[in-house]
């Protein structure tokens, strides 16, 4: 009960029961490895008896007996891995200097990568034991012993993370036993685990993954210098980081049957994860995650590296083929994750564009669709700005068209995974691409016309609503880059954007997404804007502003947004619908209980769509000096009034010369 008992506890009684507990588990494993050793050997005699080809085993209650004292053990090991792992973590973060100096763990930890990889060859004969007998309980051990390896793996990570002060030597076991598994996964002859995440060796594989790559991004210098020295073991540096990279390139970074199951059968889950998704529990995902950190904490040495690497890789899988298709998918992922260490020292990217990326994106073979979807992401990555303008001009022709399923009566592209990332690709292409020469303006005008009809098409198509906001977004950017020319397309757009709102009701990320579309087409399409789309944005703006439908407000700022575009792209007076609705509407928003909890920004662009109206139809600005008066005067919150200012400001900027610089002079006093 008291901050002295506490301490006492922590410093005295934590100590004793981590010894107590670490002594049990040793007891445990020494247990379990002497039994697997005797079952081992009564196996061999047996074996060596029966000549029929049968495994020998013990029989009767002797089995029994074997398989209830490996399943007890195998429980109780996982039990101390979790106590331990608990108590280690917090012992480590709490008391760091008490953890240094505490004989038993300190004993514990340095024996633990040699316990993991004796407890590892425990774990396969039993999994072989209970597969060869078709005993459930060493199947159970045997889960039950992997359960406790990946659990002190997870210890392991969160003592990196919190920078337990554990010495060199012991760091450089733990991430040895790790590295070296890595190794061994990726060298088995049976790969049907790595298809299988459920299974305990692809799991590990992932952990082992994150153990070298947290070591080496982490702050504590110890396991930092340790992971650096084990993967970089040789002389000179570079011929040990090279079996690495080469295995994280080859083994690991490649897409698997599994992935392109997936790609088939639900291409929109597969686009979001890309978008949105945690990669580092997954196998190809931790691949990327450690490929980047070893390169990054080797820049030094590792672009190079990694440029010979992939340069010859590439060479030796130039076909069309599966085969090499996935290799070549995985060189330019290698190349997407090390930008900094391969530009522009080790790699023209100009030149591997032209001899590589450009002849793959041109390939209508259904394998292409893996390169072409990484190419693409590849240029949504910070290589955008290292193209020059020739790279950038086959870009965007060659992302168009992708984005198409027909270009000139031919078939271009049917994949949606692959059309969705070029369309992105295209729109991070067109933010550094900046205005072309005269000459060329029409043609990329054609092009992104073009495109608007791709994007049309796939817009109406996906119905997943994160994946359709991106698509909108880059529908946004064409609308800039082609500007007035975009009323030509106006029509198609807004049946695909009227079919969105009404189909997506729900989904009121996306709904917004649409209301900017919306405003940045009319914008676009300025005093050429036809009548049916005034008509058919007025309908979508009384929906939105209009508090007595939108109780919650989530659609006033777009609303009043996409009513500010509609009123700035009137040649002259405003259609009288467009007065009328602002009489109808506004004194909602002139309640009490309503200003109070609006935006700043909500308040200005009310203000800005009055004065915009009030500048076609010449009324007396009285009715909002009335409304900024009734604010002042009432006992409203401080930003209230800091908002009325604002609104103040905002008058002067459109009635220089008229009676509201007065008023608002006077009432800033």
């Amino acid at each position: 009960d008291t901050a002295a008992s506490v301490q006492r506890f922590a410093h005295e009684t934590v100590p004793e029961i981590v010894a107590v507990v670490v002594q049990r588990w040793e007891w445990c494993v020494a247990t379990l490895l002497e039994a697997c050793s005797v079952l081992e050997e009564a196996r061999g005699n047996a074996s060596t008896v029966n000549n029929d080809g049968r495994v020998g085993h013990p029989s009767g209650e002797e089995e029994e007996e074997i398989e209830y004292h490996f399943g007890a053990l195998a429980r109780i090991l996982a039990l101390c891995a979790k106590i331990i792992r608990v108590l280690v973590c917090r012992f480590a973060t709490a008391s760091p200097r008490l953890f240094a100096h505490h004989p038993p763990l300190r004993a514990f930890l340095a024996s633990l990568a040699e316990n993991l990889s004796r407890l590892m060859a425990a774990h396969e004969f039993l999994h072989t034991r209970g597969l060869d007998t078709q005993h459930d309980e060493y199947v159970d051990a045997a889960n039950e012993s992997g359960k406790h390896i990946r659990c002190l793996g997870k210890m392991v990570i969160e003592l990196i993370d919190n920078r337990a002060p554990l010495e060199p030597t012991v760091w450089r076991s733990l991430l040895s036993f790790y590295l070296q598994y890595l190794k061994y996964f990726s060298s088995k002859e049976d790969q049907a685990s790595r298809l299988f995440p459920e299974s305990f060796e692809y799991r590990l594989a992932v952990q082992s993954m994150r153990v070298l790559a947290d070591a080496l991004e982490c702050s504590d210098s110890h396991a930092k210098k340790a992971a650096a020295d084990v993967i970089a073991v040789q002389d000179p540096p570079s011929r040990g980081l090279k079996p690495l990279l080469h295995a994280l390139l080859s083994g690991y970074l490649p897409v698997t049957q599994t992935d392109m199951d997936r790609w088939s059968e639900e291409p929109l889950e597969v686009i979001y994860d890309d978008l949105t998704g945690d990669y580092r529990h997954s196998m190809s995902g931790a691949a990327e995650f450690l490929f980047l950190a070893t390169v990054r904490n080797n820049d030094d040495i590792s672009g190079g590296v990694v440029a010979a690497m992939v340069g010859e890789v590439l060479e030796r899988n130039a076909s069309g083929e599966l085969e090499h298709v996935v290799v070549r998918e995985a060189c330019y992922r290698a190349i997407q994750i090390s930008f900094s260490e391969l530009h522009p020292t080790h790699l023209d990217f100009n030149q591997f564009l032209q001899a590589h990326a450009f002849p793959d994106l041109a390939l209508r073979t259904p394998n292409a669709i893996l390169v072409k979807r990484r190419l693409a992401m590849l240029l949504t990555d910070n290589w955008r700005s290292a193209l020059d303008d020739r790279s950038m001009r086959r870009c965007i022709s060659a992302f168009v068209h992708l984005l198409t399923r027909s270009h000139q009566g031919e078939f271009v592209n049917d994949d949606l995974v692959v059309a969705v990332w070029s369309a992105i690709a295209l729109r991070n292409v067109l933010d550094v691409f900046g205005s072309p020469p005269e000459a060329q303006q029409q043609e990329l005008h054609s092009l992104l016309g073009t495109a608007v009809k791709g994007l049309v098409d796939l817009a109406g198509s996906i119905s997943h609503s994160t994946v359709a906001v991106y698509v909108l977004k880059v529908l946004e950017v064409l609308f800039e880059e082609i500007g007035t020319g975009m009323a030509a397309y106006g029509g198609a757009v807004l049946d695909v954007l009227g079919r969105i709102w009404e189909s997506k009701s729900e989904h009121a990320m996306l709904r917004c997404a649409v209301l900017h579309c919306l405003s940045s087409l009319v914008k676009c399409s300025g005093t050429s804007a036809h009548s049916e789309m005034r008509r058919r944005c007025l309908d979508v703006i009384r929906l939105c502003v209009d508090l007595q439908r939108d109780r919650d407000m989530v659609y006033v700022a777009e609303g009043l947004a996409l009513w500010l575009a509609l009123i700035l792209s009137l040649p002259e007076q405003p259609p009288a619908e467009v007065v009328d609705m602002f009489g109808q509407v506004l004194p909602q928003y002139w309640e009490a209980e309503v200003t109070e909890h609006l935006p700043c920004t909500l308040v200005l662009h009310l203000s800005r769509v009055f004065l915009l109206l009030d500048l076609h139809s010449r009324p007396s600005p009285l009715p909002l000096i009335q409304f900024i008066r009734s604010i002042l005067v009432s006992d409203r919150e401080p930003s209230i009034h800091v908002r009325t200012v604002l609104v103040c400001i905002l008058c002067c900027e459109y009635y220089p010369l008229r009676p509201i610089t007065s008023a608002f002079l006077f009432f800033s006093r």
